[in-house]
């Protein structure tokens, strides 16, 4: 992710593009950087889960995908985003296992659980509060709630006893955190102008 925003004027990769074809998802952008695209099927979810195979496939390219990206860094198109508008790199979430129907709460303990609705294909990862990312509801004419959205999604904690989502910060570091750790209504971690501590 790193190299394609260095290569890209510090910008992140578009969540998606809209037009007829689709156009390329941030994964497709990031698939030249990659040795192959599976990289971005979860090694959880390929060993002997039911949800293996399930993910709704936007792109043009057709590649798989069982991670969430921060709309908020990587929103679509339209609106490329500046890394250098990320205060805190370190603190600041741009990917996760994804993907849940999130609770709108600022509890963290009860905004993903590990019996939270799994939501097959949701590849865009919000704020659990927001609810309309895309203005979808504007152009369709309805009050869609992002937690009907099938695209967006809270992260999924699909690894082991100890309930935790892999996390691709900005600054390029992965960890394994719980989601009561970062991840609740209006949560600093998704926000880059203010980043989780």
């Amino acid at each position: 992710m790193l190299l394609y925003v260095d290569d890209q004027n510090l910008r992140f990769p578009p969540s998606h593009n809209i037009p007829a074809p689709r156009g390329p998802t941030w994964t497709e952008c990031l698939v030249p950087y990659t040795l192959t695209p599976a990289i971005f099927r979860c090694p959880a979810v390929i060993n002997g889960s039911l949800r293996f195979g399930t993910e709704r496939i936007w792109a043009a390219g057709q590649n798989p995908n069982n991670y969430a990206v921060n709309f908020n860094i990587s929103p679509r198109e339209a609106t490329p985003f500046s890394s250098e508008r990320v205060m805190k790199p370190a603190g600041t979430v741009y990917a996760a296992d994804s993907g849940t129907q999130a609770v709108n709460t600022t509890n963290g303990l009860l905004c993903v659980t590990r019996t939270s609705l799994y939501k097959s294909g949701g590849w865009i990862l919000t704020n659990p509060n927001e609810t309309d990312p895309f203005g979808v509801a504007v152009l369709a004419g309805s009050l869609a709630q992002h937690n009907n959205w099938r695209d967006w999604c809270g992260p999924d904690l699909r690894h082991g006893s100890s309930q935790t989502s892999t996390i691709t910060f900005v600054d390029g570091h992965v960890a394994q955190m719980k989601a009561s750790d970062w991840y609740w209504a209006d949560t600093p971690w998704m926000n880059p102008a203010v980043g989780g501590n």
